[in-house]
């Protein structure tokens, strides 16, 4: 369910003047005499008025108004470029749409834009058929930092080099850099995927082993993150998540499901079918995540209460109340628009 506001105003045309009937009869004249007697009273006061006029400027008359002409105001396009009153507003048409809770009004759109992410490192997302997100499967990053070494254990073989693994990833180099895999496979099933990478163009590009398959490929910070906030207390959810806020999202990035494997995430159910995760990423507090379509992550999160039991839950509930608005649907919100860099890893 969505709205996609559209506003059309329609001028009324101006009435016309009536035309005489040449067939009506004609109502008689005044007398020639009283004709030409006024006509001299009227140029003797135009002589009058251009004389006063030379001494002093003439002011403007009130201008007749103008019929307003039929404009209709359509949905945004890709080259809008329209600007809302005191703050920018997202207008180019965006590959993802937004995330909103049913039955409550859409106040807070916002639109957090990266553009410089392309530009970054990039990912391939991995999984093994029956895979989800953050589950049975593994993100390639390149070029990835070196900052994964200080926890890194024995030197691990990669092909025909040497990489050095950790809890989780394995880093080894590749291009004119290091390339990354990390995820919960074990450690064989990493090296075998660091195995089948290679770059091109500057870009990781995967060859899926037998059972995986590649989910997506996408920059490793998020392009666009388009959020909407709601009040904890006034969706009643104060003793849950506190008297601070609630907010939905929808992005896209590989880095999202990088995180939720090095920071850990906990299976929490389905949502609209398909599987769901907890974890703290992009989260004040925390922030319950799913797909709801391939490449896509939407999540619930919250700030202002500890994580708890009784704080999942409210989230479940929540996402269960969530649907998605398309990308046109989600411009015409007219969501203020906020560049800055989208790293899920900080």
């Amino acid at each position: 369910m969505g709205w996609v506001w559209g506003r059309w105003w329609h001028a009324r045309p101006m009435a016309r003047d009536g035309e005489s009937d040449p067939e009506a009869p004609r109502v008689p004249g005044p007398p020639q005499g009283l004709v030409l007697a006024a006509v001299l009273a009227l140029a003797l006061g135009v002589a009058v008025a251009v004389s006063t006029l030379g001494s002093s400027p003439a002011k403007p008359g009130p201008r007749t108004p103008q019929a307003e002409a039929t404009t209709t105001i359509s949905e945004p396009t890709p080259t809008d470029s329209t600007t809302a009153p005191g703050y920018p507003v997202e207008t180019a048409l965006p590959a993802i749409g937004g995330l909103a809770l049913g039955g409550q009004p859409i106040h807070t759109p916002l639109t957090r834009s990266d553009p410089a992410a392309v530009n970054g490192a990039w990912t391939v997302v991995v999984r093994r058929a029956g895979g989800s997100l953050g589950r049975q499967g593994a993100v390639v990053t390149y070029p990835a930092g070196t900052s994964d070494f200080a926890n890194t254990g024995a030197p691990i073989r990669v092909g025909s080099t040497t990489g050095i693994s950790g809890r989780g990833f394995v880093l080894w180099p590749l291009g004119n850099g290091h390339a990354r895999v990390r995820g919960d496979l074990p450690q064989a099933d990493l090296v075998h995927i660091a195995e089948l990478t290679t770059v091109v163009a500057g870009r990781p590009q995967v060859r899926p082993p037998a059972g995986f398959r590649v989910i997506a490929r996408a920059p490793y910070r998020l392009p666009l993150i388009h959020e909407i906030r709601y009040g904890s207390s006034k969706l009643g959810l104060n003793s849950a998540l506190g008297d601070g806020i609630t907010y939905t999202a929808l992005t896209s990035g590989g880095g999202f499901e990088d995180a939720l494997y090095a920071t850990g995430a906990t299976p929490a159910g389905t949502v609209h079918g398909a599987p769901a995760v907890v974890s703290s990423v992009q989260g004040g507090n925390g922030s319950l995540a799913w797909e709801p379509s391939v490449g896509v992550v939407a999540y619930v999160g919250w700030s202002g209460a500890p994580i708890s039991a009784k704080a999942v839950t409210a989230l479940r509930d929540l996402a269960q109340g969530t649907y998605v608005l398309t990308p046109r649907q989600w411009l015409a919100t007219k969501p203020s628009l906020n560049e800055q860099e989208n790293n899920p890893a900080n």
